[in-house]
């Protein structure tokens, strides 16, 4: 497999963005707990730690920033499942909630799908598990000139290919919340047990529990 490059890009920029038009709706799974304690509508201000962080480092770490922060959502429930829980292969319901967030303006999106070639890198960049090199793609996009005031990115999941988002500071104004229910919520289980089939995934509570 060819080694992606590091930013900037080699050739030239074509940007294509992915539109998202107001009133579509996301999905997020998030961890609630402390130390952080996120909403469902929460940008995290301290990175980088995941795929299209943008934080800058400090002395080499991650660290809350004033300015930057990141929300990752998806347009289907099993693309969250996947991203969240896909490493593991393991679903955890607690203490897990899911979000159903709608979009309230559009949202200019810079594709990493379609568009990524012409916005001079590749789709690969969604798949890596080099961290360094995704967040360093990340920080490009969002401070280049050449793609413009974008409100985040568009990509598809490493896991299994769901339209997936990672929305900058930018876009916090055009999200409001819809529902949040815990994961364990009776309403994913038909979900929860299509994502076991379809992805080979197990449920570790639902194990424990069989075991005590």
């Amino acid at each position: 497999m060819r080694k992606l490059p590091f930013p900037p890009p080699t050739s030239k920029v074509k940007p294509r963005y992915h539109r998202v038009n107001r009133g579509s709706e996301f999905f997020r799974i998030y961890d609630p707990s402390p130390p952080y304690s996120p909403g469902p509508l929460t940008f995290r201000h301290n990175g980088p730690r995941l795929r299209f962080d943008h934080h800058p480092r400090l002395r080499g770490k991650a660290a809350d920033h004033p300015r930057r922060a990141i929300w990752y959502g998806a347009f289907a429930f099993a693309a969250c499942v996947a991203e969240v829980f896909g490493d593991d292969r393991e679903i955890r319901l607690n203490p897990y909630m899911v979000a159903r967030v709608r979009v309230l303006r559009h949202l200019k999106l810079l594709d990493l799908d379609d568009g990524a070639m012409s916005n001079g890198t590749f789709a690969a960049l969604a798949s890596s598990r080099n961290r360094r090199l995704t967040q360093a793609w990340s920080s490009y996009f969002y401070e280049a000139n050449a793609y413009g005031r974008v409100d985040g990115l568009y990509y598809r999941s490493a896991h299994n290919s769901g339209p997936c988002v990672a929305l900058y500071e930018r876009s916090a104004d055009a999200l409001t919340l819809l529902d949040a229910l815990n994961l364990e919520d009776p309403v994913f289980r038909f979900e929860i047990a299509v994502a076991q089939r379809r992805y080979g995934m197990s449920l570790f509570e639902i194990r424990e529990m069989r075991q005590s």
